[in-house]
């Protein structure tokens, strides 16, 4: 039998077999996570994103067969998706997080270290700078510092010539089960269809290769943060589950 997706009853997020929590759009507050679709604690107001409104437009705009109209919403949410990148770096900054400018669709830094740039060492959570940054270069992606306010568990799903691989997932799940996984505090989905995990900061620095498929960021390392692009249409990072309180500064 074909398993079909219901959008009125969402599978538990991981099979509900991890903590994953987040932070309620609504009320500001921690929140544990069931599904992927919760953004908001049960009682509290749904409150979507600009991207998620005009997402939900363009569905019915090309379900109406309405053709010009959705052109005009896909290019409307394209200008919106520029605009979020300095929004977005803007308020990792104020909440604690260091971040630093990464070239226009890239996943390197954007000052490279032969014109004088550290990489994640550059990495600020003074919004004033970020503001700036982002004011003169619009569409250059996110990179943040890991190992200061959280780590990274970064799952893979393709192998190095980037073809489908499923043994990252497939790790990821025999983690889980042996109980190796700690609580999620946000999970993002990259553009190549990964997943980043992120934990508590531990201390412990960079891993690769934990399991097969499984690569560890914490002190000395770097993550790409959404809502960068890489080339391709598509290609984007998103959150899957949105930060929680806990791996906020300002919870601290």
């Amino acid at each position: 039998m074909t398993a079909i997706y219901d959008p009125a009853n969402p599978p538990p997020i991981f099979d509900g077999l991890l903590d994953v929590y987040s932070t309620c759009r609504d009320c500001g507050t921690l929140m544990k996570v069931v599904t992927a679709e919760q953004h908001s604690h049960p009682g509290c107001a749904t409150v979507q994103t600009k991207l998620e409104s005009l997402g939900d437009l363009l569905v019915a705009e090309i379900k109406a067969r309405n053709v010009e109209q959705a052109k005009l919403t896909d290019q409307l949410m394209a200008e919106v998706a520029t605009i979020e990148l300095g929004e977005a770096a803007t308020t990792y900054a104020e909440q604690g997080w260091p971040v630093f400018p990464l070239a226009k669709q890239a996943k390197t830094p954007a000052i490279p270290k032969h014109k004088g740039g550290n990489g994640f060492k550059d990495a600020t959570n003074k919004p004033e700078r970020i503001k700036r940054w982002w004011s003169r270069h619009p569409e250059h992606n996110i990179g943040l510092a890991t190992g200061h306010c959280f780590d990274v568990i970064d799952i893979d799903t393709k192998d190095s010539a980037g073809q489908p691989d499923p043994r990252g997932v497939m790790s990821f799940m025999d983690a889980i089960k042996a109980g190796d996984i700690p609580e999620v505090h946000a999970v993002a989905v990259t553009a190549s269809g990964g997943m980043h995990l992120y934990v508590k900061p531990t201390g412990r620095g960079n891993y690769a290769g934990v399991r097969q498929g499984i690569d560890y960021r914490g002190m000395g390392g770097y993550v790409v943060a959404p809502p960068s692009l890489l080339p391709g249409s598509g290609r984007g990072y998103g959150w899957l589950v949105e930060p929680s309180p806990i791996i906020k500064e300002d919870y601290k």
